[in-house]
């Protein structure tokens, strides 16, 4: 799944894997970061700090990145704007990801789950 969140991201941002994880502080890769770390935050059942190691940073960066996001959602309208569109497109992906499983393969999954 956060392969997902990155390429949807990667692709909002006009961007490549190698800027996201550089150690570059231009606006919009920054951005790009923090914006990451908001959905992996959301909705990624993993550590702060293995966040962080994703995008080689550490989990403090990833603490100060979801409250910046939070902020801007509060005070940027576009940036607000930008954010639904980029969770509408992460929405639209799980989604593909349960229609693609046939049937036989999730009742496989579920019963290894119990």
């Amino acid at each position: 799944m956060q392969e997902k969140i990155i390429n949807i991201i990667l692709k909002h941002y006009k961007i490549k894997r190698k800027e996201l994880v550089s150690r570059s502080r231009k606006r919009e890769l920054v951005e790009a970061r923090q914006v990451f770390f908001h959905f992996a935050y959301q909705r990624l059942d993993i550590s702060l700090a293995k966040m962080g190691a994703i995008l080689l940073r550490d989990h403090s960066t990833v603490i100060h990145s979801i409250h910046k996001v939070q902020e801007y959602i509060e005070t940027d309208k576009q940036f607000r704007e930008k954010l639904n569109e980029i969770e509408r497109d992460i929405d639209k992906e799980i989604k593909s990801l349960y229609v693609t499983i046939p049937r036989k393969e999730y009742e496989e999954l579920k019963r290894r789950a119990v």
